[in-house]
């Protein structure tokens, strides 16, 4: 019996495992692979009778690609690996994404520090209703010091594992995601050191080919550490490690768009996109307005040649509530304007969903995922009025 591609997703959610990943850090014996533990999944994405054949649902709006970054909008979900990810995307009817590489190298067999994050966004994840209005509080930043610390200790053996990993689990995973009708347009590398050797940039640039992405995005490297991109430490770009990057993009033809968070400024990327054409913008345009920047629609016409995509969020202005992140409409940032720039300006590049407002008591990720992509929509599909920067 066929079922609707909703039911699809709702019987995908219905079999996903809690994964040993999330509770110990320790990588669970299916993650390189199929077996027990998520044979369900298997089977459902393995069935093209299930309802959900290719290209019966599409989030690209008036032109405009709405994605979503996975694994972080869905952080809160109890399971992260690619099946699960999928499974998500195809309940909201996402069709693209940017992933994330902590759950594309779980599959891929990297050692269980390579997906750390997926354990520490789980810890300084509240639960929803649960987190307190406000800045980032000192102990909270000084752990997440604590475990940046450690996960850079351990990276030797993630960066080994990279230099080699095999790219058949790769296209294991764009096979999986396009049997689906969903496309993977970005990979995003973390964290990213001046100390690494090529070989590692060489496997993310790969990696994402490999995927079917056009791009592979990253943190823009600089100094400050993470009290730098919160805004709480001065921020330099690092510029050799950005001309490293730009001749290795340039030599794989493909675009590394690097990210900024409360060091996003309007010259922050100059330097970087002087040293080489395939350096971009991966522009998170919350962040932009949170650092203090009120020019994020003029900043987009200016540079839409050399964005490879858009992280799309809502947060204020730093001396309106802290810059928080509200609900998309809610906040300071002016979400309908640079939609409707991106339809009537016929931009190619995509905008991912990227779900960082808190998730309120009674809901969950996949939830609120649905709230942001009917927002967008309803934006993109009406002639609304004249675009304009929130003042």
């Amino acid at each position: 019996m066929k079922t609707s591609r909703r039911g699809f997703g709702k019987s995908l959610l219905g079999g996903i495992p809690l994964t040993a990943a999330l509770l110990t850090g320790k990588r669970p014996a299916a993650a390189a692979g199929p077996g027990p533990q998520d044979a369900p999944l298997t089977g459902l994405l393995n069935r093209r009778g299930a309802g959900c054949s290719r290209g019966d649902f599409s989030s690209r709006f008036a032109g405009v690609q709405i994605g979503c970054i996975v694994f972080y909008s869905y952080r809160q979900m109890p399971a992260l690996d690619v099946r699960s990810l999928l499974g998500y995307l195809i309940e909201n009817g996402i069709n693209a994404c940017e992933m994330e590489c902590a759950s594309a190298e779980m599959f891929a067999g990297a050692p269980p520090a390579a997906y750390a994050m997926l354990t520490m966004m789980q810890q300084f994840s509240p639960p929803p209703g649960h987190r307190k209005p406000g800045p980032m509080p000192p102990a909270e930043l000084a752990k997440i010091r604590a475990w940046f610390k450690q996960a850079q200790a351990a990276m030797p053996a993630v960066n080994r594992w990279r230099a080699t990993a095999p790219m058949s689990k790769f296209e294991e995973i764009r096979r999986m995601y396009a049997d689906q009708g969903v496309k993977i347009y970005a990979y995003k590398l973390e964290p990213v050191e001046a100390s690494f050797p090529d070989a590692v940039f060489e496997y993310a640039f790969n990696a994402a080919k490999t995927l079917g992405a056009d791009q592979v995005t990253m943190e823009m490297p600089g100094s400050g550490g993470v009290a730098g991109m919160m805004g709480q430490a001065k921020f330099k770009v690092d510029t050799g490690l950005t001309r490293r990057l730009g001749r290795l993009a340039a030599k794989h033809k493909i675009m590394v768009a690097y990210h900024a968070h409360l060091e996003a400024s309007p010259t922050l990327w100059d330097a970087p996109m002087a040293q080489s054409e395939y350096n971009g913008i991966n522009l998170d345009v919350g962040h932009y307005v949170a650092a203090g920047n009120h020019d994020v629609i003029e900043f987009i016409r200016k540079h839409h040649a050399r964005i490879g995509s858009l992280h799309l969020k809502d947060r204020c202005y730093p001396q309106h509530n802290h810059g928080r992140n509200q609900p998309f409409g809610q906040g300071d940032t002016p979400l309908k304007g640079i939609l409707q720039l991106l339809r009537d300006e016929h931009y190619r590049f995509p905008a991912s969903i990227e779900l960082e407002y808190d998730i309120p008591r009674g809901s969950n990720p996949v939830i609120e995922a649905g709230r942001c992509l009917a927002w967008t929509k309803d934006i993109l599909l009406r002639n609304g009025p004249e675009i304009t920067e929130t003042a």
